[in-house]
């Protein structure tokens, strides 16, 4: 580390900034950052800074290894330009991005790029199963028509952020690293953009969501955020924690042909191969094409000071050994349209192979016995179908099957215990709002099933999709209304932990008793209660080895 970047961290920095026409100009203690302006829905011009390097790019040796911060650089940073790393995906038949792809985007209102601003602070953390996704598919168009500061922030995803080798050669958690120091670049960094650095928020959507609600049980992010926001997601969904990550790197490092006599090996050999061939071979659907959805996710690692999370979230939540800040969470009405998407609405294999592909198919296929898998299979049609097979007169039955496994099931259970757990407030939503402007074209949806996955962060971003622009230049009257509530929220929200909106008495949720949440949907905005928000009972009832009752049911291979 240079003297001059040791005389720096230790001295107040002075940050000057400069709105000429040329592009504002802000100094940062790594350097000088060059930005352009863009335009808010509402016509206010921002200040927007694309591509600001958080930390040295991860290739070759630093390929698989934890994030390193970025050096100082000379002359002027032209952040002008947005990245994207490395993935693959349905929609994306070859791989695309850059394995240097470690940039954060900085978005302020023109008038407020000022040092003296201390506006609050929120970072959108994009979602994509922990295997695709990109900052810039949500555009700050809508949030810069508010007094923040907006930030996004890249990660690496698939093998290159997710791989695990379970022991000290790849602990893994690199995305979720990634994110770590990002925040920490935000602490440093963010006064100089207007921004107030003991105001951050964190928020995140599907995947994004999950990250937010793992950087509550992180010692490397503790003291980096005051309030976090997961829309469909959380800690402890079942695709949140890999439960076999070995078995997942040896898998791959054999399609590679690499050595798996020791994890050393298997992860020099890896380091050795093309990028687009780690991100192609990643994909892996051993019993049914596109599952499971996330074959690299975060783990739980051995115990060191480079550590993300030791213990399993659940033990976690039940033990209170978590970051204690507000937190809001929420989800759509029928977010298992998006698994029916994945499937391609194709019945015929659900009906033929029920009983073989659930496991894959509901994320339990390491969390049961062997002897156990015919009967669980058999009790959840019954449960969901009454034992009928899937048809299109019964769908709305199996969309709520995977709404509940993948997503409402664990925002009951979280949001419950980490309301016992913390003594800040924890607040819930279910959102089942019919919009003008949905998600259903890139679901590949031709009929109306419901309100479906990620519709709820469609009026706090502009959606962008594969250079496609989802959201519409003028939203309808409803579509407005609902846009400026969001907006309200989360913004009130960032403040001071507390979601407001007009006419609006958001109550929090509460450990026991009816699970309290704010309905949205077309007629009116209101509390609502249920004795729980999916049949928790039932889930419990299954011998499948989760939350409580949760021991490791994977041998670890040696290698």
């Amino acid at each position: 580390m240079s003297q001059r970047w040791i005389t720096a961290m230790v001295v107040l920095f002075f940050v000057t900034s400069s709105l000429g026409e040329d592009g504002p100009l802000v100094e940062t203690l790594l350097g000088k950052v060059r930005g352009y302006y863009k335009q808010s829905y509402g016509g206010r011009r921002f200040a927007a800074f694309e591509g600001i390097p958080y930390a040295k790019p991860p290739v070759n040796d630093l390929r698989f290894e934890d994030p390193v911060e970025a050096e100082p650089w000379t002359g002027i940073w032209n952040a002008t330009t947005v990245y994207t790393c490395p993935q693959i995906a349905v929609w994306i038949p070859e791989p695309i991005g850059n394995e240097d792809c470690l940039y954060l985007n900085v978005y302020v209102p023109e008038d407020k790029l000022d040092d003296k601003s201390n506006l609050d602070v929120i970072v959108y953390i994009h979602g994509g199963g922990f295997m695709m996704g990109d900052p810039n598919y949500a555009g700050p168009e809508y949030l810069m028509d508010r007094n923040i500061v907006s930030l996004s922030i890249n990660y690496r995803l698939s093998a290159l952020g997710f791989l695990s080798t379970e022991d000290n050669i790849v602990p893994g958690n690199m995305g979720l690293k990634d994110q770590a120091i990002a925040l920490r670049w935000i602490q440093k960094h963010i006064k100089g953009f207007g921004g107030n650095p003991n105001s951050v928020t964190i928020i995140g959507g599907s995947a994004g969501a999950i990250c937010v609600h793992l950087h509550y049980f992180s010692p490397l992010s503790r003291g980096l955020f005051h309030r976090g926001i997961s829309q469909a997601g959380t800690a402890l969904a079942p695709w949140a924690i890999h439960k076999a990550p070995l078995k997942e790197a040896k898998r791959l490092g054999a399609s590679l042909h690499c050595d798996n006599s020791s994890t050393r090996e298997l992860v020099k050999c890896l380091k050795l191969k093309p990028v687009k061939q780690i991100i192609k071979n990643a994909i892996y659907s051993p019993i049914i094409n596109g599952f499971p959805i996330s074959p690299f996710s975060p783990v739980v690692e051995k115990e060191s000071p480079s550590a993300f999370i030791l213990d399993d979230p659940y033990k976690l939540l039940k033990s209170g050994n978590i970051t204690d800040v507000p937190w809001l969470s929420g989800a759509t009405t029928e977010e298992g349209i998006l698994i029916l998407s994945l499937l391609k609405f194709q019945y015929n294999d659900l009906n033929e192979r029920w009983g073989i592909i659930l496991p894959d198919l509901l994320n339990y296929e390491h969390t049961i016995a062997e002897s156990d898998i015919v009967d669980v299979a058999h009790r959840i049609k019954t449960f969901y179908l009454n034992d009928n097979k899937v048809t299109e007169d019964n769908i709305q039955s199996v969309i709520k099957l995977f709404s509940d496994r993948y997503f409402h099931l664990d925002l009951d259970r979280s949001a419950r215990l980490q309301a016992n757990a913390a003594k800040s407030s924890v607040y819930s939503y279910i959102y089942g709002y019919r919009q003008v402007t949905n998600l259903d074209e890139l679901y590949g949806v031709t009929k109306y099933y419901g309100v479906s996955h990620g519709s709820d962060t469609l009026f706090l971003y502009v959606v962008k999709f594969l250079g496609i622009t989802l959201s519409k230049d003028k939203l309808s009257n409803s579509d407005e209304r609902i846009k400026e509530f969001f907006l309200d929220i989360v913004t009130s929200f960032a403040k001071d932990g507390k979601p407001i909106s007009k006419g609006i008495t958001w109550e929090p949720v509460v450990y026991s008793g009816e699970f309290r949440y704010l309905f949205i949907h077309n007629d009116e905005i209101k509390m609502t209660s249920k004795n729980e928000l999916a049949p928790v009972r039932f889930w419990q009832s299954l011998p499948l080895r989760e939350y409580e009752n949760s021991i490791s049911v994977y041998k670890h291979d040696e290698l």
